[in-house]
């Protein structure tokens, strides 16, 4: 039977001081907001104090990981908890006075950001030191149960402390967790072996080579630092949001709350599960986080906003005990703490970026608009056949290019323009002609939906003219309006090839799955193929767009005929974790110059950002395992990814 980590005398003191200053400290971020704005009135000084602490943390972090991995990691947590404790001691004694002065909490806090920029990157050589790799992963989530608890607990404790006693006894109940901590660590034992000396900056480049080292970790920390400043995002509106929209305060704090719970209990389940790859299930995990920030967007009633945020922090709290064992056990022990320092330093630079950002951006385009420019996409390509969503009007194409920061072109939505040609019967076909070839000037595509309107078996032969112009005058007859009679639709549809030749533009259709108005089977993109062969003459690139559950039918027309493209679109949004499994499929067949990526998203900014991270995770898992597999090499891989996340399109939209 595998023994309990906390039978470890060692982890079992670490465990303890650990969660006793953790939940000091937890209590610490609600008493000193009350604290300052007691006694100044002003954010500014909130805003002063906290920038104290953080600025040398940042900057400090890496030689913090230097002094970690070159002296006793335990007797530089032992010395930054004295410190640390001594720094909550003197805020704690300042606040109890008369007249508290903001210079020395200022200086405080900075003494405590310094300690704690040495004090982090020794967290994971002390867990790797005291407990065994075969439970190491159990270890890492009895701490990360620690601290969700904490976090839970925290505020409540601080409100009461703030309430009966006062906010400085906060701070000194921190600095005595702090001490207790300290006291902890002289009964710690841990085996150290002094590295060589050499000079800071040659300690500071073998750390980062460690990290460069290893593509899976340095594209993690990346993701990383995007959750943590998203995260920034949602700290910075979120409260804003909820309460002018989902009825006052006391949502934000359900919400707060809610996330707590789900750390909890996601590090729960980390302590039970063991993924086959772990790094591509935590990093999956933490790509819910995008679900608050989509509540809070659309916004969702309160219930189910407190449910995103639960699922969301779960992830995160899946995810930290699974990175820290599978650090441990990667990297050297001699390596471990300027390892990560780095990480810290990059996930820890992203929050003020956010929090910065995040108000400037909301104050110039209001509180959606941060959140595309999240999504990092350069060029976006809009189909301007939908006009509203939820019923409010889409952002005109030049006001979308200045919230997202991207290059923005049109794609005609062919079916859309058909049905604004109000010309007789007989001229009925020359003028749908006319206005597709005026509509589409200016255009990179032109998309057809006819999956929607009647389904994608299309007959390889154009229309007899004498029957579309009598189903053209049947459909003027019937006041126009929505395109359904199957000639006309079969006759717009050869148009655009026309058209589409003429210009040199692609073809869009949309297959596969989509609103509750599509016939699912009718959407099968494998209904083209007498059409694709017919109109393969013409020289017309189709792309396929979606297609999704016939995903592999599309691979299979973009391998077996040259004109025909297939785009991931909004299957990556709906996959979920599953979208690894559902590119990898598409890729069996498809050849690689052939795959295109998009989001499909529009209306709420969340969908441009869900899709974008949902792709990049998907194409990474799938390229990562082909790796790991010796299918491929890393240049190949990154090839590949360059290919489909933009060089295809780049190409074929002629961008």
């Amino acid at each position: 039977m595998t023994p309990h980590p906390l039978r470890q005398g060692g982890f079992r003191l670490l465990f303890i001081g650990r969660t006793v200053s953790t939940l000091g400290d937890a209590a610490v971020p609600a008493a000193l907001a009350i604290a300052v704005t007691r006694a100044t009135g002003s954010a500014a000084a909130l805003a002063l104090v906290l920038g104290c602490a953080m600025v040398p943390r940042l900057l400090l972090l890496p030689v913090g990981g230097v002094v970690g991995d070159r002296f006793d990691p335990r007797l530089v947590a032992l010395t930054t908890d004295l410190v640390r404790a001594l720094a909550q001691l003197l805020v704690g004694l300042e606040l109890l006075g008369e007249q508290p002065g903001l210079a020395h909490i200022a200086a405080a806090s900075a003494v405590g950001g310094i300690a704690s920029a040495f004090a982090m990157p020794t967290a994971s050589p002390l867990v790797a030191t005291t407990v065994r790799g075969e439970l190491r992963l159990r270890a890492n989530a009895l701490l990360g149960t620690a601290t969700g608890g904490a976090r839970l607990a925290g505020p409540a404790l601080a409100g009461l402390l703030v309430y009966t006693a006062g906010p400085g006894w906060a701070f000194v109940l921190d600095g005595a967790s702090f001490l207790l901590s300290a006291a902890l660590l002289t009964r710690l034992r841990i085996d150290h072996v002094p590295g060589e000396p050499r000079s800071l900056r040659r300690d500071l480049a073998e750390g980062w080579s460690e990290v460069r080292s290893r593509d899976w970790y340095w594209t993690s920390l990346i993701a990383h630092g995007v959750w943590n400043g998203a995260s920034a995002v949602q700290l910075t509106l979120g409260p804003l949001v909820a309460h002018t929209r989902l009825g006052g305060d006391g949502a934000w704090v359900a919400l707060t709350q809610a996330g707590a719970v789900g750390l909890l209990a996601g590090s729960l389940i980390a302590a039970r599960l063991r993924p086959r790859r772990p790094v591509l299930a935590g990093n999956l995990a933490l790509a819910l986080y995008g679900l608050p920030l989509l509540a809070l967007a659309l916004p969702a009633p309160v219930p189910l906003a407190v449910a995103a945020q639960t699922v969301a922090m779960a992830g995160l709290g899946f995810l930290n005990p699974v990175w820290e064992t599978v650090v441990q056990q990667d990297f050297p022990a001699g390596t471990l703490a300027r390892v990560t320092s780095y990480d810290w330093l990059l996930s820890l630079a992203a929050a003020p970026l956010g929090y910065a950002l995040a108000p400037l951006a909301s104050d110039a385009w209001g509180d959606r608009v941060p959140l595309l420019a999240a999504a990092g996409l350069d060029i976006c390509l809009v189909d301007t056949g939908l006009t509203a969503a939820a019923g409010h009007e889409l952002l005109p194409l030049p006001e979308l290019a200045e919230a997202t920061g991207a290059s923005v072109h049109e794609v005609v939505r062919l079916e859309s323009v058909a049905e604004t040609v109000t010309a007789g019967a007989e001229a009925w076909p020359a003028a749908v002609a006319e206005a597709l070839a005026t509509a589409a000037a200016g255009a990179v595509a032109v998309k057809s939906v006819l999956a929607y309107r009647h389904g994608l078996a299309a007959p390889a032969e154009r229309p007899d003219r004498t029957a579309v112009v009598a189903a053209a005058g049947a459909h003027l007859r019937g006041g126009s309006g929505r395109l359904t009679d199957p000639v006309l639709l079969h006759h717009v549809l050869w148009t655009a090839v026309d058209v589409c030749a003429g210009l040199g533009l692609p073809l869009q259709l949309h297959t596969g799955f989509g609103d509750p108005d599509l016939t699912l089977h009718r959407a099968d993109p494998s209904l083209l193929t007498d059409f694709v062969r017919a109109a393969e003459p013409s020289g017309v690139p189709l792309v396929l767009l979606h297609g999704y559950p016939y995903h592999r039918q599309a691979a299979w027309l973009a391998q077996a005929f040259p004109t025909v493209y297939t785009d991931l679109g909004l299957t990556a949004s709906y996959t979920g974790p599953r979208v690894a499994a559902v590119l990898g499929e598409m890729l069996e067949l498809a050849p690689f110059g052939k795959l295109l990526f998009s989001t499909d998203a529009y209306g709420l900014p969340e969908l441009y950002l869900v899709g974008t991270c949902q792709f990049r995770h998907g194409l990474r898992a799938v390229l990562a395992g082909w790796q790991a597999d010796g299918a491929c090499a890393a240049a190949d891989a990154e090839r590949v990814a360059r290919q489909i996340a933009a060089g295809n399109a780049l190409r074929l939209y002629a961008l």
